[in-house]
């Protein structure tokens, strides 16, 4: 079926990251009590050493322990963050508008026991890019449009250039797509360069994979 960027496809238990949040966020609430209280005392025994009544021995050791309490809390913080982070991670969604394949894992199954698990395949189709090799005789003149220092992008005329599309039945696609990539390389084995083209594909006529030719 059809997905879109950011829809859910999966979700995984989040009993375990839930709970590990609400440790994390005992554990920041802690760290930043302690810190409080030690930039409190800090605070009051360097007041006091205008008057005599602190050693300056006093105020280091009280300024060690601020310090100390608010490295914890910047740890504490960090822990917080990425126990959030592992929360979020258990709703898997899609990073492409794309068409999805079929399931890998059913309800239950466990995932990510020592090594990444596949759950399953997201394709985008519409545009949908033809990866294709071009011979360096007739790719020459095309090479100077390519980005440079003072050219940020390909130029006008070269994303102006339409490529036509034949499919593995010799039918003609009905839709010109534009070349959008050249490689910084010529293959010295084979005498090619790659190159890729986009097309748009609003009927999804196309599918990737599929083996065509260019003209």
């Amino acid at each position: 079926s059809f997905v879109k960027k950011d829809q859910i496809l999966f979700r995984i238990e989040r009993e375990e990251f839930e709970a590990a949040v609400k440790a994390a966020v005992g554990e920041r609430e802690a760290a930043e009590a302690s810190a409080r209280i030690a930039k409190s005392n800090y605070d009051k025994r360097q007041a006091a050493t205008a008057s005599g009544a602190v050693s300056k021995i006093d105020v280091e050791s009280a300024l060690a322990e601020f310090q100390d309490a608010d490295s914890a809390e910047t740890n504490a913080k960090a822990k917080e963050e990425d126990a959030q982070r592992a929360l979020n991670y258990t709703e898997l969604k899609s990073p492409i508008d794309g068409r999805v394949s079929q399931t890998l894992v059913d309800v239950g199954n466990l995932v990510g026991a020592g090594e990444p698990t596949l759950l399953t395949t997201v394709v985008q189709d519409d545009p949908i890019f033809v990866d294709f090799e071009a011979n360096e005789r007739e790719i020459i003149k095309h090479l100077s449009k390519r980005p440079g220092a003072d050219q940020a992008d390909y130029d006008k005329e070269f994303k102006a250039m339409k490529v036509r599309l034949f499919l593995s039945d010799g039918s003609e696609y009905p839709i010109t797509g534009n070349l959008d990539f050249l490689d910084n390389q010529v293959d010295g084995g084979t005498g090619t360069i790659k190159a890729r083209a986009v097309f748009k594909n609003p009927d999804g006529a196309l599918v990737s994979g599929m083996f065509v030719r260019i003209s």
